[in-house]
């Protein structure tokens, strides 16, 4: 769905949720004239301070992170902030992405604020998401859906709008 919606003339894409970069490379390696911004805390979401092994990794994320892209660092804009104050600085500086790809919280309010900020921010903009088959985020993105007249593809992991 992510590759789909890639283009090789895209700009500015925006990344919520990097953990270690794996869908990063994805998107610099299918958008090669792009700048990326990576908008995460590097602190881990709930799950992964519930579990014992991912917790180990915790605090060693970033640096992790700028570890797997170091040879696309020249391209990358890492911003150590939640999605939402990220977004809302991106949208403050007059950045217009082409493409917003989400993948933080999987919190059904968490999901639901960011993409009604993000339709209020860049209501043109093509969203894309993972984790569709989680309830929350499921239902957080049907509700956007009907909420902004924005059609809604999906297949059982990812999403777009």
């Amino acid at each position: 769905m992510l590759q789909r919606h890639l283009s090789a003339d895209a700009q500015v894409v925006v990344e919520t949720g990097s953990w270690l970069g794996m869908s990063a490379r994805h998107i610099l390696c299918h958008a090669p004239r792009a700048t990326l911004v990576c908008i995460d805390t590097w602190q881990g979401s709930p799950e992964h301070h519930e579990n014992p092994a991912w917790r180990q990794r915790l605090p060693k994320l970033y640096q992790t992170f700028c570890r797997n892209l170091w040879e696309t660092r020249a391209r990358i804009v890492p911003m150590r902030t939640d999605a939402i104050d990220g977004l809302a600085e991106l949208h403050a500086l007059g950045i217009a992405p082409d493409l917003v790809y989400v993948d933080d919280l999987h919190e059904y309010d968490h999901v639901r604020r960011e993409l009604t900020l993000l339709d209020a921010q860049w209501h043109t903009v093509r969203l894309v998401g993972d984790d569709y088959n989680q309830m929350d985020v499921q239902r957080a993105v049907q509700t956007a859906a009907a909420a902004t007249g924005r059609t809604l593809s999906h297949n059982t992991a990812a999403w777009s709008l």
